[in-house]
């Protein structure tokens, strides 16, 4: 039931048929009216949660009489997950959208609704221009022209003046095309007013340190006078954000945040709190600056080299143990006042100067006394919240408990305890020896993240645990301790995971549709709010069903047994010769995103007899690479002619000898000829200060160039391609020798998002493999393998894909080796295999899937998702043999 009307609001047809209006379905909206033209301006209604039942009973009644097309959202649910960014931050506080036939119209209409939704509150919508109450504006498709990308999706497009398509982009922030009149002068000017440079007459925003939708946070100077001026950090919550429906917002949590602060002064170290204001509807917390750094920053500066929990040296562990124990006692004197903190992570902690935690953001903090605020405010950080917090319990001081276990678990072993959350306990308690090696802190981490809060400990016992483990580590050697074993039955291991994450596949959490894979959709800047919930269909082989089919072929390849995922394949290639038949865009050669890389995926399904070979699918790839137009996609082996090139290379079988011999001697002939005399290839955009460097990478650099005539060369013989091959010899190991273990380390400690690679450095290990094996480059080998032992032998990391991550480190380690024979690399292949063999989520039948993503649901994207991780396994079982 709304407090705010009393009655349920689930379905919010029931008011437009209450006003006697005729609607019908439109996505996450009920439409009433007809759509008669392309384009023109739409008004956009924002309200919160709270205000929302009433608002459309305001302003449905206005709409009807002027009888135009509008549409209002479908239910409180997807109003909850548009206010929250859930489905893109473009969408938020779009609640109710009108559709305006004309200029004259959009103005009477503005001024109407404003008069309407004036006492009315609602998140800013991002993509439009404020006019006023709850009524924003934007010029933009109402039927829109579909148009296909280069990545096979189809996007909305509308027409300039002289007829020509170009896409309804919902930029952010509004910009009125140069192309539009601005119809709205009597009620707000096309471009929005300056901010305010000084807030509140004493704090001036500096730096912005954290871009978030919900209210962005700088640092900035408290001017308190002339002479007394000092930084401070200012946190804003903008107007409407974070809703609920009990009428709270942005405004609430941090009026709660300085009440918690004031009240916690002197009892634990916190930022000072200076002032609490509003400007112009936005919500402004001013707080003392802390100098110094993240808790996860000094952890990676601690661990900078991503070693193993028993790869480091006893300074290190102590180290992460003290602050670990800090932690824990901080909590507890949270505990002592009455409150439950509910937010406990390392990124709610930062280390000043002195080497002390201070807290940060308690804003969801909860009074146990005062049972204040009621309800409690939701949301928390993935992998670390308790089931009954993420049920929405009344908190305890239990849930801090799994807090402090799931931290534990982040700050020894670099991993997200997400990674664990849907392990049954006896894989728990394996991935944990495999990942700590010491029983009795596993023990104690165990028991923390046990899912009955009965069964936790309490804070003076891990206290206790944690002052024991410090005092071991000071007595004891001051070097790493000796590393467990790893399990000989290992690979029966692998074969078991792999074999129940071929199963998960076709079934949730997967994200998976009438027998089809779908794939989260690629956005740009999410600002701080996770987008959980739009995916869809791509062809392609990086994050598409291409890719799908290709790990899946490499699982066959390896004995896997796949019987029950032929119909999910059958229905992926039915898509994908629909996707190459209709296609209108050419533009995109694309052996990751597009064609090139279809074709290999359908070439590796009926080697391996995924899909019949015969005429049909023969046709499929010649459809899909005759259609590869490389001359718009240049040069590259990502979107160009070194990946078609690799494409026929790999699906010569299936082609004819005139066919395939005329398109690689093209190919060839062209990358011979522009390549330059230091042995590189010009690329648009790089740097000046790039100038003959080469680009290592695979999509989009010289490497994958490279790549390919490595390849065709070891066919051919061409000593014109030999010769060409030799001249870039002298750059990569120019570039393998820039990469030291200084270089490596100060790499890793500035990614926060764990081992980013990029396909950079696999790029250049896997071209230098091969320069080795094709062309007995011995230096190229040498190369390569200081560049591998830069990292420790047992690599750890919460980046889990293969396109930047450990799965993608795991290939180098394979490539290396199959072609060096050198049994260290398997080694370290083997300790990747291992955390995946134990570090996988179980649906309700038992099936595996891995979280790549902590705030997304799983999917079975290959770069991105479940298939890469699929693919590098099954090349483990395979003996390190083929790859992609």
């Amino acid at each position: 039931m709304s407090p705010a009307t009393g009655w349920n609001e689930s379905d919010f047809s029931t008011i437009l048929s209450a006003h006697g209006a005729g609607f019908e379905a439109a996505d996450n909206y009920w439409r009433v009216g007809a759509l008669k033209q392309v384009q023109g301006w739409i008004l956009d209604l924002s309200f919160t949660l709270y205000d929302l039942p009433a608002g459309l009973e305001a302003v449905v009644p206005i709409l009807l009489v002027d009888n135009i097309a509008f549409q209002v959202i479908a239910d409180m649910q997807t109003a909850t997950d548009f206010v929250h960014g859930y489905v893109g931050i473009e969408k938020i506080g779009k609640m109710v959208s009108v559709f305006c036939p004309d200029d004259r119209k959009a103005n009477q209409l503005a001024a109407e609704l404003i008069a309407a939704t004036s006492r009315f509150n609602g998140p800013a919508v991002l993509t439009d221009r404020y006019l006023g109450g709850t009524v924003y504006a934007r010029y933009g498709a109402f039927e829109p022209v579909m148009v296909e990308t280069k990545a096979g999706r189809k996007e909305p497009h509308i027409y300039m003046p002289d007829l020509t398509l170009v896409p309804d982009t919902e930029q952010i922030p509004f910009q009125l095309p140069a192309w539009v009149r601005w119809p709205f002068e009597r009620l707000a000017a096309a471009e929005p007013p300056k901010p305010k440079k000084v807030l509140n007459h004493f704090y001036r925003p500096v730096v912005l340190l954290k871009e978030d939708v919900r209210g962005n946070v700088y640092k900035g100077l408290y001017l308190k006078s002339l002479l007394r001026v000092k930084d401070c950090v200012i946190k804003q919550g903008k107007k409407g954000m974070t809703s609920d429906i009990y009428g709270r917002e942005m405004h609430h949590r941090l009026a709660w945040q300085c009440a918690l602060h004031r009240a916690m002064e002197g009892i634990v170290p916190l930022p000072k709190i200076y002032d609490l204001f509003v400007v112009e509807g936005d919500t402004y917390l001013a707080m003392e600056y802390i100098n110094g750094k993240a808790l996860y920053d000094r952890v990676k500066e601690i661990n900078h080299q991503g070693a193993s929990w028993q790869g480091l040296e006893s300074a290190q562990r102590l180290a992460i143990l003290g602050y670990i124990r800090e932690i824990v006692f901080l909590v507890g004197e949270f505990h002592k006042q009455g409150f439950v903190h509910r937010d406990v992570h390392p990124g709610n902690f930062m280390v000043d100067k002195q080497d002390r935690l201070v807290l940060i953001d308690i804003e969801l903090a909860y009074s146990v006394r005062e049972q204040q605020p009621e309800p409690p405010f939701t949301y928390g950080t993935a992998g670390f919240m308790s089931p009954e917090q993420q049920d929405i319990l009344a908190p305890t001081f239990k849930e801090d408990i799994y807090g402090i276990g799931a931290t534990m678990v982040n700050l020894m072993t670099g991993v997200s305890p997400s990674k664990l959350e849907f392990a049954g306990k006896g894989q728990l308690s394996e991935a944990l020896a495999l990942m700590i090696g010491d029983p009795v802190m596993e023990e104690m981490v165990i028991r923390c993240l046990d899912r009955a809060p009965g069964r936790r400990p309490e804070i003076a016992e891990i206290l206790s645990v944690l002052e024991a483990s410090l005092a071991a580590l000071k007595s004891g050697p001051k070097i790493a301790s000796e590393k467990n074993e790893i399990d000989t039955a290992l690979e029966t291991q692998v074969r078991t995971a792999l074999n129940k994450a071929l199963r998960g596949l076709a079934e949730e959490p997967v994200i998976i549709s009438e027998g089809l894979w779908y794939f989260k959709m690629v956005k740009e800047g999410n600002f701080g709010v996770p987008q959980m919930r739009e995916y869809t269909k791509y062809p392609g082989l990086r994050n598409g069903m291409a890719g799908v089919l290709l790990a899946i072929a490499k699982a066959l390849q390896a004995g896997l047994s796949i019987e029950y995922l032929v119909p999910n394949c059958l229905k992926a290639r039915d898509y994908l010769e629909t996707f190459l038949t209709n296609s209108t865009e050419v533009s995109n050669a694309g052996y990751y995103d597009g064609k090139a890389g279809i074709a290999v995926a359908i070439a590796e399904a009926i080697k391996n007899g995924l899909v019949p070979d015969g005429a049909k699918n023969r046709g499929l790839i010649y459809t899909a690479l005759s259609s590869s137009g490389g001359e718009t996609g240049g040069l590259h082996y990502g979107d160009g002619l070194a990946g078609i090139g690799m494409a026929v290379l790999y699906c010569h079988q299936y082609l004819e000898k005139d066919y395939s011999t005329r398109r690689l001697t093209e190919i060839t002939s062209i990358l011979l000829s522009t390549q330059n005399r230091e042995g590189l290839w010009e690329r648009s955009g790089r740097p000046k200060k790039d100038a003959g460097k080469i680009s290592l990478g695979f999509g989009q650099g010289d490497c994958g160039l490279i790549w390919y005539l490595l390849h065709s060369y070891s066919l051919s013989g061409n000593k014109a391609e030999r010769n060409a091959l030799e001249r870039t010899v002298p750059k990569l190991l120019k570039a393998a020798g820039g990469i030291t273990e200084t270089a490596m380390g100060t790499y890793l400690e500035k990614n926060t998002n764990g081992l980013i690679l990029g396909d950079e450095l696999p790029g250049m290990l896997h071209t230098m493999i091969k320069m080795s094996e094709v062309l007995g480059k011995h230096e190229c080998r040498a190369a390569a393998e200081q560049v591998l032992r830069l990292l420790p032998d047992r690599f750890t990391n919460n980046n889990f894909t293969a396109w930047n991550g450990l799965a993608a480190l795991g290939e180098a380690y394979l490539s290396a080796w199959h072609v060096f024979g050198n049994h260290e690399w398997r080694q370290r292949a083997t300790w990747i295999a291992a955390l995946y063999a134990h570090l996988h989520g179980n649906n309700p039948h038992g099936y595996a899937f891995w979280m790549t993503d902590e705030s997304d649901a799983p999917t079975a994207s290959f770069m991105n998702g479940n298939s890469g991780i699929i693919h590098f396994l099954a090349r483990y079982l395979s003996g390190g043999r083929g790859f992609y």
